[in-house]
Parts: C-alpha cells; sequence; structure tokens
C-alpha cells in the first residue's frame, strides 16, 4: 500500500486531505508544518508528499528543499497543494524541486488522479 503524507497548518484542510487518501485506500500519514515534515518524511518515508507553501515554523518551499537534498528523502514525490498561484510562485516551486504545483481551492478528483500518476511513477 503506498504511503502519502499530507501537510497543512489549517486542520480542518489537513484532515480533510487525510479522509480524501484514506478512503482512496492509501496509507496516510500527516504534518502540521515543514519542520514536522521533514521529520516525517525521514521517519515514514512516504511515496509522496502533498504539501502546503504557507506555513509556521518552516514553509513548503524550505522543506521541499531540504527534502530534495537528503538522499534518503530526495526521490519521493512532492506536490505543493496551495493558494499561492502567481507565477513567480509557480517559478519558485520548480526551483524547490516539486513535482507538482496544485492550486487551491482544489478538486478532490484532480488530488486523487495526480497521486495515481505520480505513485505510478514511482512503480515504473
Amino acid at each position: 500500500m503506498s504511503k502519502i503524507l499530507v501537510v497543512d497548518d489549517e486542520d480542518d484542510v489537513r484532515n480533510l486531505l487525510v479522509m480524501i487518501f484514506r478512503d482512496a485506500g492509501y496509507d496516510v500519514v500527516s504534518a502540521q508544518n515543514g519542520k514536522e515534515a521533514v521529520e516525517k518524511a525521514r521517519q515514514e518515508k512516504p511515496d509522496l508528499i502533498f504539501l502546503d507553501i504557507l506555513m509556521p515554523v518552516m514553509d513548503g518551499f524550505q522543506a521541499c528543499s531540504i527534502l530534495k537534498k537528503d538522499p534518503s528523502t530526495r526521490d519521493i514525490f512532492i506536490a505543493f497543494l496551495t493558494a499561492k498561484d502567481m507565477p513567480q510562485d509557480w517559478d519558485r516551486g520548480l526551483q524547490s524541486e516539486a513535482d507538482v504545483y496544485i492550486a487551491k481551492p482544489f478538486n478532490n478528483e484532480r488530488l486523487l488522479f495526480v497521486a495515481r500518476e505520480l505513485l505510478a511513477l514511482k512503480e515504473k
């Protein structure tokens, strides 16, 4: 079973994401900020991370950069899921080596499609 880490500082959003992915049959863990995301990614070794950008303690850009530079986590797919939807935000997301950039508000079916597609790539 594939494992997904969802990271968002808003409890409602994080809980909704956990429910969406669990209902789809994924093993799901969660974190409330970028620092916790880095720790959980190193500990849990998820196959995919849905990562918010605007968070306290450590933002998603910083967390993504740390994870992509760490040999133990660099192969984990990272999808930014964020309200930051300006071209410069997309550019910064790509510079931090995120694999996908999804703007909020999100569509459940799109999230599940992205998860399936990225996880299928991991299996190849």
